[in-house]
């Protein structure tokens, strides 16, 4: 068997199984012409016999060229040109790519740089393209092409290949097809006006939820035709039947500034026919413009998605919320049956020699860092944004994205939405000899990000890969100091080394889908203890996420206690693992009421109105008390505030009770055990704090 393929545009090389014979007639062959090739060299590697041919000049792709050895003929591969570092340097286009519908007409425009021909299967008509710059295939239809179904049909390596358009708007079921739509006709208000105001990172609230899980409360409350739908997130004045809030009205209760939604761009995981039949968090992207279709009220109507989403956003809007997608990058479900691979293979995804790396651990990383890949990134994100009125993206695995692509990123979409909130996994993942990535050792080249703080999570909780290792919260007063750090925005050099510039990038948790919940990392620490005693636990932590600079983050359920029975990675387990646990938010309603009533006080704490590092170290103060406890003095000098000399007391013992003695009477605004305590009119210059308590005051 013998191959041919361009190793550059001006190089051929040879495979065969058998000796080349040296003196043979070697022939380059092109639009009928042939070309007697001299410029040759012949090794062996391995068992196979290489010959490498020299052509005077580079060849242009979207031509079929041949190879001839005397009487034998066959196909020159381009499929590795990609590969070439500078491939990009020839083919990077910077237009409008996928369906563009203008009026009473429909461009369609596919970027597929190998191919020799492309048509445009549009209904049940098949339509050649004409290639134009870059390698971009374009073909215009006198018609407003509205709801039509469309694939394309690409001849690459003299075989042809049919897919969906990586442009795509929106899809059949499964992403059979791709489908045209034309947003003029699609009249719905996003509300954009009612989430313009700028808030402070500090009195932000981000709530991490998948929306299946968020959707299935199991008591009759609310209708199935509900369930696992965008729509859900419509209904403003849901209760289940305890009377407590659910869905959007819970969200508004709990005082949610954010909310973060898991993966609703389509992905591969769950059947779309039926998507009861099997459960997946979405962690494996398909399209990157395309909405999920299970998601979508009609199953049939692929403008439903559309329309559902929009409306959804809208209600979250009018509300008061803003919108954060959880946004998948870095790797897609199956890299050969994508359009990525299919209308330019060896180009969107990374290699390393003969080997596709394997960073995210799904087997395809994503090559951000080439230019049409980073163009896809970029497009996708001003599409969500300026279509459908989206005010964030969590970024998965966001150590695989190059900066440039980040900041580039970043640039437009503060354009469209100046307040847009950026962030994501922070983790050092992947190298490459001239970019830097999206971890948090280059926060200070991607000032507009925040990172999930792996510190914070494990200073307040303990080691999340250690499952008997226990935070300050547990009492392990080792990291009280830990705690100064954390107080300090983690953006001063104190106790450790600064993690970020300022703590606007300083994204706080100890809960994300992720990992075991923060309820069973308690239980798993403490035998023989009440219900009671577990949820002050829960409480007190929580109540640390909301006092310290930076951005909250509360993953469902964190709130009231949600378990998962001690499970890590449950992206694939049953709803009655994940959903939200409607008896158990009943049960501890109370700690849900806790987290409400903090968050009417966060937004009177001056101190979060501030995320300079100076500015944090001059106005917050915080001494040792007690066997671990803190005494944290807030100055509140100078600004506009509701309260005067607050001071937060943290007591994470499990038993001792720390007495306090002041000069001035003391009012007590807040307890992590009590909920808001200001209309109480309490005041003691005497206090004693009782284990596992967090305590806010505040003098006349």
């Amino acid at each position: 068997m013998t191959t041919a393929k361009f190793i550059y545009f001006n190089l051929i090389k040879i495979t065969s199984d058998d000796w080349i014979d040296p003196n043979a007639y070697f022939a380059f062959i092109s639009n009928g012409n042939e070309e007697y090739l001299w410029n040759k060299k012949f090794y062996q590697e391995n068992d196979k016999y290489i010959g490498e041919f020299y052509l005077e000049h580079n060849v242009f792709l979207g031509e079929e060229y041949l190879f001839r050895i005397n009487e034998f003929t066959t196909i020159i591969s381009v499929k590795e040109l990609p590969l070439r570092s500078d491939f990009d340097t020839f083919f990077y286009y910077d237009g409008e790519l996928g369906a563009i519908v203008d009026g009473n007409k429909t461009i369609f425009r596919v970027w597929t740089p190998l191919a020799t021909e492309v048509n445009l299967i549009l209904e049940d008509e098949v339509v050649k393209m004409e290639r134009i710059d870059c390698g971009v295939y374009q073909v215009e239809i006198d018609r407003n092409c509205h709801l039509e179904k469309y694939l394309y049909q690409a001849k690459i390596d003299g075989e042809w290949v049919t897919s969906i358009d990586p442009y795509g708007k929106s899809s059949t079921l499964n992403s059979k097809e791709s489908v045209v739509i034309d947003f003029s006709k699609i009249k719905i208000d996003l509300n954009n006006d009612k989430v313009s105001e700028k808030i402070p990172s500090g009195q932000s609230l981000i709530y991490e939820l998948h929306l299946r899980d968020f959707s299935m409360i199991n008591d009759g409350s609310v209708d199935k035709s509900l369930q696992n739908k965008f729509k859900f997130l419509t209904k403003e004045d849901l209760y289940n039947k305890a009377g407590h809030p659910i869905g959007l009205n819970y969200l508004k209760y709990l005082g949610v500034s954010h909310v973060q939604l898991l993966p609703v761009l389509d992905f591969g995981s769950v059947d779309e026919t039926n998507p009861f039949a099997k459960y997946n968090w979405g962690y494996d992207p398909v399209q990157f413009f395309t909405l999920e279709g299970s998601y979508a009220s009609e199953l049939e109507n692929p403008l439903s998605r559309v329309v559902d989403f929009k409306e959804m956003v809208a209600a979250l809007h009018k509300n008061g919320i803003r919108v954060i997608l959880d946004v998948v990058y870095n790797h897609v479900y199956e890299h050969k049956s994508t359009s990525f691979h299919k209308l330019v293979p060896n180009y969107f995804f990374r290699r390393e020699g003969d080997m596709m790396t394997n960073c995210s651990g799904c087997g395809n990383d994503f090559a951000t860092e080439k230019k049409m890949a980073r163009k896809i990134i970029v497009d996708s994100l001003k599409f969500l944004s300026s279509e459908y009125g989206v005010d964030g993206y969590r970024f998965d695995l966001m150590g695989l994205m190059d900066t440039d692509t980040l900041n580039l990123a970043s640039d437009e979409l503060h354009k469209i939405k100046p307040e847009t909130y950026l962030y994501g996994e922070g983790w050092n993942m992947y190298r490459k000899d001239g970019y830097r990535f999206g971890n948090i050792g280059n926060c200070d080249i991607l000032p507009t990000y925040s990172f999930f703080n792996d510190k914070f999570r494990d200073i307040v909780k303990g080691d999340t890969f250690n499952r008997f290792d226990k935070g300050y919260a547990f009492g392990n007063a080792q990291l009280r100091d830990g705690m100064r750090f954390l107080l300090y925005g983690s953006c001063n050099n104190i106790v450790y080394r600064k993690m970020f510039m300022d703590s606007t990038q300083s994204l706080n948790y100890v809960e994300c889908h992720d990992n075991m919940t923060l309820f069973d990392k308690i239980k798993l620490n403490y035998e023989r203890v009440t219900n009671d005693f577990l949820m002050k636990k829960v409480a007190l932590i929580n109540s640390i996420v909301l006092i310290c600079p930076g951005i909250s983050f509360i993953h469902m359920g964190q709130e009231f206690g949600q378990s998962k029975g001690y499970r890590d990675n449950t992206y694939k387990d049953n709803d009655g693992i994940n959903y939200f646990n409607n008896d158990l938010y009943n049960k501890n309603f109370l700690y849900t009421r806790t987290v409400s009533e903090f968050r009417k006080i966060v937004q009177e704490l001056p101190y979060l109105r501030k995320s300079d590092p100076d500015t944090l170290r001059d106005i917050i103060a915080a001494q040792g008390i007690g066997q671990c406890g803190l005494s944290i003095s807030i100055n509140t000098d100078g600004f506009n505030s509701k309260y005067n000399n607050l001071k937060i007391i943290i007591n994470p013992s499990d038993e001792e009770t720390i007495f306090l003695d002041f000069d001035k009477e003391q009012k007590v605004l807040f307890s992590s055990l009590g909920g808001y305590m200001d209309s109480h009119d309490i005041e003691t210059k005497n206090l004693m704090v009782a284990p596992n308590t967090l305590l806010i005051l505040c003098t006349k």
